[in-house]
């Protein structure tokens, strides 16, 4: 009997040995490999997010330092609960106008 699972990011059932989810192409392989018992606690999200602008005066590009400071920020607003999961997905829906 094949073992299933739903996909984390759009609940399609697949089954165990799948490494991409063939409806919204979520890559399982790296979920799986996630250990969510060392999740950190807000304190320690609050601690990082006032380390970002320090983090980010220390890389290179500055483009490529705004670019990943917001995303790094939105995460860690979105792991506080801060922003909802529907605006945190919409960040990354680009459709053109």
């Amino acid at each position: 009997m094949v073992e299933l699972l739903d996909c984390p990011k759009c609940n399609a059932e697949l089954t165990k040995n799948q490494k991409f989810c063939v409806h919204c192409g979520f890559n399982l392989e790296l979920f799986k490999k996630i250990d969510f018992t060392k999740a950190k606690s807000p304190e320690e999200v609050l601690k990082m997010k006032v380390k970002l602008p320090k983090i980010m005066t220390n890389m290179g590009n500055p483009m490529m330092s705004i670019a990943v400071g917001l995303f790094i920020n939105l995460t860690l607003d979105w792991a506080l609960g801060l922003i909802s999961d529907e605006k945190f997905e919409d960040s990354f829906n680009f459709k053109e106008k």
